[in-house]
Order: C-alpha cells, then structure tokens, then sequence
C-alpha cells in the first residue's frame, strides 16, 4: 500500500436563493469514512435534506474507495439515531458517559455498496 494522507470533505446543501441549509464535514481514511458532523438549520429540517448530504457523502467516499463509514451519535438525538437507522447504520459501540455532560454516545457503522466504487463497471 501507498501512503494516504487523510481527506477532509465538506458538503453544503444551499436553497434556492443560495441560501446555507445544512452541511456535513467528514475525513476519509484508508477504507474508513469518518462523519464528524451533520447538521440542518431548524427551518429546513425535516424536509429531507440531511439524508440527501448523508447520500451524496456515501458516494463521494465509496468513490474515494472507503468500504465504511462510522459516526459517533448522542445516545439521546432521536432525530439523528433515526436517520442514521433508515440510512442503514448500524450500532457498532455503546459509549457510557461519552459526552462531557455524562450523556452516552453510540459509535455507528455501516458497510458501504461495492457498486460505487467502479468493480463492477465495464471497461468499454
């Protein structure tokens, strides 16, 4: 193997009226995609725009070549461990008392598709 420096990735998702609604921040290193931080401003959420950044940031790192993608989650943010869930997450660690507020935090993983990454595209 080469060597890899890590890759930082920052996704915006911006309105009509070019606007900021959301953004997604993540590094990406070796095989493992690393998601640092998801957020919607309140008067655009629960219009499916942090799903659409968590989609385009899959791809973007399955091209790079990463084959998973984890994200630490506050044990109670409902709306994220939902998303997370549809999305295909799946608990990898419980964190007791993670947080600085002695909340625990979950450590999320998910295999990302082959499909993405060209192994199954034809050379013509």
């Amino acid at each position: 193997g080469e060597f890899q420096e890590p890759t930082s990735l920052r996704i915006a998702a911006i309105g009509e009226q070019d606007e900021p609604l959301g953004y997604l921040l993540a590094r990406s290193v070796f095989e493992e995609a690393h998601l640092l931080k998801l957020a919607v401003v309140p008067a655009s959420r629960r219009r499916g725009i942090a799903r659409g950044l968590l989609t385009t940031f899959e791809g973007l790192v399955t091209q790079r070549g990463a084959e998973r993608a984890v994200v630490d989650v506050r044990a109670g943010n409902e709306a994220a461990r939902k998303l997370y869930a549809h999305a295909g997450y799946q608990t990898l660690v419980e964190r007791p008392r993670y947080y600085s507020n002695g909340e625990g935090g979950l450590l999320l993983l998910k295999t990302l598709d082959a499909y993405h990454r060209g192994e199954h595209e034809d050379d013509g």
